[in-house]
């Protein structure tokens, strides 16, 4: 939404592409009402993680499940990270953790088949999640399902395909190396404030 993007090619994936023109055209060439509507957007998706949290940790740990889950949503709800940089900046982030939030939820119910799929929407709104998806292979391998695994990597390449589609026929004018700067850019990041 700053002028800095406007001839940057986008560090973001296809998916979260899809959705920020959905929410640029509902904002209908308005700032202020485009900026809110991506805001609102992010909301809905602090909520929604908020109640992965909550169940995920329920699942994962069956004995005093309501102490952990309690502790979890504080932790998550009131994180300044998640206030400051998802909610109040509006950042796509909190739809990649949402991905990367059920996917793991996903797992812990015993639901193999869409770990993958799930890891590939996270990975196409942001790279990042890119790095998870080698470690769920290897947790689908060593759990021995695999049709689920073969399955999961086919509809993540139809994921992947179908968001793709605006895009992909011009692949060859993608800059892929300024986008390859962008993902790995550590502007205002822990590992920029460490470095």
């Amino acid at each position: 939404i700053t002028d800095h993007w406007v001839n940057n090619p986008s560090p973001y994936g296809f998916l979260y592409l899809l959705i920020a023109k959905a929410f640029c055209l509902l904002g209908g060439g308005n700032k202020a009402l485009t900026l809110l509507i991506f805001k609102l957007g992010n909301l809905l998706v602090y909520i929604l993680t908020a109640g992965l949290v909550g169940f995920g940790v329920t699942l994962a740990t069956r004995e005093n499940s309501a102490g952990l889950a309690d502790k979890a949503l504080y932790l998550y709800l009131w994180n300044p990270l998640v206030l400051v940089h998802g909610l109040a900046n509006g950042h796509n982030d909190m739809w990649m953790g949402l991905f990367v939030t059920l996917s793991a939820c996903l797992g812990l119910m015993g639901s193999w088949l869409w770990v993958l799929p799930t890891l590939m929407a996270a990975t196409l709104m942001k790279y990042g999640a890119l790095v998870i998806m080698p470690l769920a292979v290897l947790f689908l391998v060593k759990q021995k399902t695999w049709r689920a695994l073969l399955l999961g990597l086919l509809l993540s390449a139809l994921l992947f395909w179908v968001s793709g589609l605006p895009y992909l026929p011009e692949w060859r004018q993608f800059h892929l190396q300024e986008i390859n700067r962008n993902a790995f850019v550590s502007h205002g990041s822990l590992h920029s404030l460490v470095y």
